[in-house]
């Protein structure tokens, strides 16, 4: 359909008035840019249907790392897996509730009589609990969109998806908790979650990066 024979003379072919040989030109380049993009769309869909073939293949006689794309949503170049759409989903829509921790925290600041400006201990806390469940609640969607690209086995692959989530409960929860009554003059036993949640982040981080950098293509 989009084969060379299309493709308009270059200008050296033609013998006409500069605005001829200026319009051919124009016109040349024009036709090898939709051959191009043609070309490349063509590649790009019989790419998807190997892979597409490959995921329905009986496991012996497909390569081992087509094996597991039955469980994968093919966007583009982009690889996600049911497993990651689904937590994903799920962080979205738990996600609102960081905001009503912004509204709670807004009441405790105008409503006379809370207690919250004259602790700044429990002030402290209470706005780094908040900071962190947004932040780590974003930062478990970007990383959702790199873990099914990272060289992992499907063990560290689980990990990675739910140490981030599993940090975004740790740590407000260290906050929080750890300071709940307003006449708190010490953070109680909860600040010790922040460590656990801590050492599970880290460890999740630090694999989902070795994984991306193992990964060769």
């Amino acid at each position: 359909m989009f084969g060379r024979e299309f493709i308009v003379p270059r200008r050296e072919h033609f013998q006409g008035s500069p605005e001829d040989d200026k319009r051919a030109s124009w016109d040349s380049f024009l036709c090898e840019l939709c051959d191009s993009l043609a070309h490349s769309a063509v590649k790009g869909f019989k790419n998807f249907e190997d892979r597409k073939g490959c995921a329905k293949a009986e496991k012996n006689n497909c390569p081992e790392s087509c094996s597991s794309f039955e469980d994968i949503l093919l966007l583009g170049e982009i690889m996600i897996s049911q497993e990651s759409r689904r937590l994903a989903g799920i962080l979205l829509v738990i996600l609102p509730t960081v905001l009503y921790g912004g509204y709670f925290l807004l009441t405790q600041l105008i409503t006379p009589g809370s207690g919250y400006m004259d602790n700044p201990l429990r002030q402290n806390l209470f706005r780094a609990g908040h900071a962190h469940a947004g932040v780590l609640l974003v930062l478990s969607l970007v990383a959702l969109r790199y873990v099914d690209e990272a060289n992992l086995t499907e063990g560290w692959k689980r990990y990675v998806r739910s140490s981030i989530p599993s940090a975004a409960i740790f740590l407000p929860a260290a906050f929080f908790f750890s300071v709940l009554s307003p006449n708190a003059t010490a953070p109680n036993g909860f600040i010790y979650l922040a460590y656990v949640g801590a050492v599970v982040l880290a460890s999740g981080l630090l694999a989902l990066g070795v994984g991306l950098l193992r990964t060769k293509s």
